[in-house]
């Protein structure tokens, strides 16, 4: 497991994942227009950790917690309805086929760093 440096450019990433090794432990992050949300995605409990929210506009704590809310809502509805694509995709055959060439081709083109 690597715990330092940049995955996507790790020569012990790119081997591992070649050969079929799953992930154990990846850091999330999705972003829209100038926001951005970021956790660590454990795959074994399926659990997020460390889950960072935009920073907060409001000035009063009502506010603040309202558009905390708001920022897990739009985390929670990005995230489930990107691994509800997942999951379709999966569940087919062909496409996951196509798909697994793809991410194979994907990490066969990444230059990678020592």
């Amino acid at each position: 497991m690597l715990r330092k440096g940049e995955p996507v450019f790790s020569v012990e990433a790119k081997t591992a994942l070649m050969s079929g090794k799953k992930l154990r432990r990846a850091k999330v992050t999705l972003a829209r227009g100038k926001e951005s949300w970021q956790c660590t995605l454990d795959a074994q409990d399926f659990a997020f950790r460390s889950l960072k929210l935009p920073d907060s506009e409001a000035l009063d704590p009502v506010g603040r917690f309202q558009e905390r809310m708001r920022h897990l809502d739009t985390f929670a509805g990005a995230f489930f309805g990107l691994y509800e694509r997942f999951l379709d995709e999966r569940a087919d055959a062909k496409r996951w086929a196509t798909t697994l060439k793809e991410v194979h081709k994907w990490l066969a083109d990444r230059g990678a760093r020592k």
